[in-house]
């Protein structure tokens, strides 16, 4: 386990595919428009019910590896992985798996660049997480999001707060609680 008086702030490449592939799912079931603007074949998508599953078991088990290991190195264990990850998240079978391999090289060129970007963007929000680091001393991470996060997810678990990127924009960090 880290220090327990540091405060990680990241943008995760496992928590944020978790959002884009949801946007994608969205998006062509018609759902909802918008980012990542683009769908993909009907056959490429879960089932509801075992689409929720996938998506919360690996955004859950994220949020649990980061209590036993350095949030930036699981992270980046999973990218590495990306084809035992993530590939869970799509409908099995070898003809989607070029489909998949699609939607992972758009997602990491876009992810790539923004994560340097919104790294430079925290800097004009130090003093706002310094004061809720201050309030919240036992939290040690917290996980930038491009988006908001669905109801199915949750955004708090132990040590950490999963936050999309406008809520610290408009300066609004939740209260959490000790369970």
């Amino acid at each position: 386990m880290g220090n327990d008086n540091l405060l990680t702030i990241d943008f995760p490449a496992t928590l944020n595919f978790v959002l884009y592939a949801d946007a994608i799912y969205a998006l062509t079931r018609k759902e909802e428009a918008g980012f990542p603007g683009f769908s993909v074949p009907e056959i490429a998508l879960l089932p509801r019910d075992l689409q929720t599953d996938a998506f919360k078991g690996l955004w859950d088990g994220f949020g649990q590896a980061t209590i036993r290991a350095n949030s930036v190195a699981c992270d980046m264990e999973n990218v590495f992985d990306r084809q035992i990850r993530f590939r869970p998240l799509w409908s099995p079978g070898p003809q989607i798996d070029p489909i998949y391999q699609r939607i992972w090289e758009a997602f990491y060129s876009w992810w790539d660049m923004t994560r340097s970007v919104y790294n430079m963007a925290l800097q004009a929000f130090r003093d706002l997480v310094t004061e809720w680091r201050t309030r919240h001393g036992y939290m040690r991470y917290i996980f930038l999001t491009f988006r908001e996060i669905p109801t199915y997810l949750c955004s708090q678990f132990d040590h950490g707060l999963i936050l999309p990127f406008e809520q610290l924009m408009i300066g609004h960090i939740p209260t959490v609680t000790r369970d």
